[in-house]
């Protein structure tokens, strides 16, 4: 359980706001996460969207879900609406990703690199601004348009991405990564090469501070 409580905000997309990155700002973070919740918004109405009847339709001819098929039906379409945003999320990121690059550098390629990455910013922006406006005028008008029921499963189909996004996928990453380190450290020479590689050099480390003072 320490393992898994450790890993958990490890693994959590809104807990990595709080951490301090030389590579991506707190905006760039921010509008992400906002990018992904247009994004499951949006791919959830476009299902509703299709799936319901249309305004001159016999609301009597569609017959009636039971309770478990629409738990169903709104849980697959919210973990499929958080997968997509998640690919979206990705492939924006790496619009912007400014990976350290090691090499000899000069004047003249240090101001190519840096057009390049300012080229990269606006290019995220733009296609971010874009994005968001589609999803959210898709979505808005969707609401305008579809009945309460309708409106009702896209609720909680947007719901159960924000569960899946917030809650069931880290967990379900920290219980593995944590089962699987407990599982590694049953063996024994897995254990002593980690108490060598950490444990040793640790105390190395603070053997040589202490002899330091006394020199």
């Amino acid at each position: 359980y320490r393992r898994v409580a450790l890993l958990f905000p490890a693994f959590h997309p809104w807990i990595a706001l709080l951490r301090l990155s030389l590579l991506t700002s707190y905006k760039v973070r921010v509008s992400l996460i906002f990018l992904k919740l247009c994004t499951a918004a949006s791919t959830s109405a476009l299902f509703f969207t299709s799936s319901s009847p249309g305004p001159d339709s016999d609301p009597n001819c569609k017959k009636p879900q039971t309770l478990v098929a629409q738990l169903v039906q709104n849980t697959v379409v919210g973990v499929v609406s958080a997968l997509l945003g998640d690919v979206i999320v990705f492939a924006l990121f790496l619009v912007q990703n400014r990976s350290p690059i090691e090499k000899d550098w000069t004047e003249q390629s240090k101001r190519w690199q840096l057009r390049v990455w300012k080229c990269r910013a606006v290019a995220f922006w733009l296609i971010w601004l874009v994005y968001s406006l589609v999803c959210l005028v898709y979505t808005m008008l969707f609401l305008a348009n579809v009945r309460l029921v309708d409106a009702q499963g896209w609720l909680m189909s947007t719901g159960m991405s924000l569960l899946q996004d917030l809650v069931i996928l880290p967990l379900f990453l920290a219980l593995a990564l944590g089962l699987m380190a407990s599982v590694a450290l049953l063996s024994k020479g897995i254990r002593r090469r980690i108490e060598a590689k950490w444990l040793e050099g640790y105390a190395d480390a603070e053997e040589q501070g202490s002899k330091e003072p006394e020199e």
